[in-house]
């Protein structure tokens, strides 16, 4: 599997499709990368979808949510990258996840990082293009 260093270095503005074969390989190998690399590696995938101006399709987005919602753990780091992915991707799924846990069984800066996001983009997750509209 590529290095979260390959993502960084991707260009910002890439083809919806070379965007989307990228996804379609790490959802192949999910298991080559620990979790905070493949966290790492996925937002940077989704901040160059996002640049793209356009949606996932809606299948593609339902295994994404299927892999972060698998692999997520109570760590501030991959929180974080989770809810930039689904701000960027409209992750409804992983968004209701994060917002189920139990908060009282999660650590304070994963609860933290869930409220703030929250505040921020409780109304809009859905379409990660709605204050631009």
């Amino acid at each position: 599997m590529k290095t979260p260093d390959y993502y960084q270095s991707l260009p910002d503005g890439m083809p919806p499709q070379s965007i989307r074969d990228e996804f379609e390989a790490i959802l192949l190998a999910p298991d080559d990368m620990a979790t905070l690399p493949l966290t790492e590696a996925l937002y940077e995938l989704a901040d160059r979808q996002w640049h793209t101006y356009s949606l996932l399709d809606e299948a593609l987005k339902g295994r994404l949510e299927q892999l972060l919602i698998s692999r997520w753990r109570d760590d501030f780091e991959i929180t974080e990258n989770l809810l930039s992915i689904v701000s960027r991707l409209g992750l409804v799924g992983v968004w209701e996840f994060l917002l189920g846990l139990d908060k009282q069984r999660i650590s304070a800066a994963t609860r933290e990082a869930i409220d703030d996001a929250v505040a921020e983009m409780a109304d809009s997750i859905a379409d990660p293009y709605s204050g631009m509209r």
